[in-house]
């Protein structure tokens, strides 16, 4: 099988295509950043060229698609004007890649497409209704391909993805906030902590985008671990596992307007239908991110 992935270097497509290259399958990355690794082919193309992006897929006559890039700047992509040229560009990958004969596409979905009045998110049962441009901007990207996928002639996989976390995680982010801190031998500063989320460990969420990419689900599928724990928990166990003394002060930010209490995946489509399950506990997440970062010694 050939498999083209976009978003190869990212967060979460690094690992993605860690996996792929193991795979045995043929992998060809696509972007504008250069990937080294072992049986892995880079196919150099701004996906917002579109007549370029449409020769790359014309050539390459994947089989399989799994597109995990999209604008992530931290702080901004909620409300970046970059989501609708994500929206733009990822159709025409869609319909290129489908007319140089491929059959599945796997798209990185969010958490953020859903109504989060409810606590417990459900792909079937919870309406899709985002407050945010960026949750805006997948959701109706999901419609419009779950529509147009029964005339093109393709299957759609569509992986709404939590709250990951993990070696790389940006200063801005919530573990990242905590490295940067212990690094720079200052106070790690956070809201209450009291709201609730869905923490998966970045490994994991790739292991379950490759599962679902290769199965034969489709639609979307929720990518969490299905336990809410509280921020604050999170940053404290996470905390006691570095290996420096930290200073965690909770309450010194503002929660953002809106943010709900409680939110967590229902995971049944992705445990019964994908046959998934975690890898890692969270403690064992939280050690392995550790020692990726250096702070921690190997066990």
């Amino acid at each position: 099988m050939r498999i083209a992935i976009t978003g190869a270097g990212g967060f979460i497509g690094s690992h993605v295509t860690q996996i792929a290259s193991g795979s045995g399958n043929e992998v060809v990355a696509i972007g504008r950043t250069k990937i080294d690794l072992p049986n892995v082919r880079f196919q150099e193309c701004d996906l917002h060229d579109h007549n370029t992006m449409r020769a790359a897929l014309a050539d390459l006559e994947a089989d399989l698609l799994i597109h995990l890039a999209w604008y992530a700047e931290p702080g901004k992509f909620w409300t970046a004007p970059e989501n609708l040229d994500c929206v733009s560009s990822s159709i025409e990958l869609v319909r290129a890649f489908v007319k140089a004969g491929g059959k599945r596409v796997l798209v990185s979905g969010s958490c953020a497409e859903y109504d989060w009045t409810e606590p417990c998110l459900d792909e079937r049962d919870t309406n899709l209704n985002p407050s945010t441009l960026y949750g805006q901007s997948k959701a109706s990207l999901f419609q419009i391909l779950s529509a147009a996928s029964p005339i093109l002639g393709f299957e759609l996989a569509w992986g709404r993805i939590f709250f990951p976390f993990g070696p790389g995680d940006r200063p801005e982010r919530l573990l990242g906030t905590l490295m940067t801190a212990a690094r720079e031998n200052r106070p790690a500063v956070f809201s209450s902590g009291t709201q609730e989320r869905d923490f998966m460990f970045v490994e994991d969420v790739a292991s379950a985008l490759w599962a679902l990419a290769t199965s034969g689900a489709v639609g979307p599928v929720n990518i969490g671990s299905g336990t809410p724990v509280s921020v604050r928990e999170f940053v404290e166990q996470a905390a006691t596992l570095v290996k420096v003394p930290l200073s965690l002060e909770f309450g010194k930010k503002a929660l953002q307007a809106g943010e709900p209490q409680t939110l967590f995946a229902s995971t049944k489509r992705l445990r019964e239908e994908v046959g998934f399950l975690p890898q890692y506990t969270r403690e064992a997440a939280l050690l392995r991110t550790f020692e990726k970062e250096g702070l921690v010694s190997p066990s």
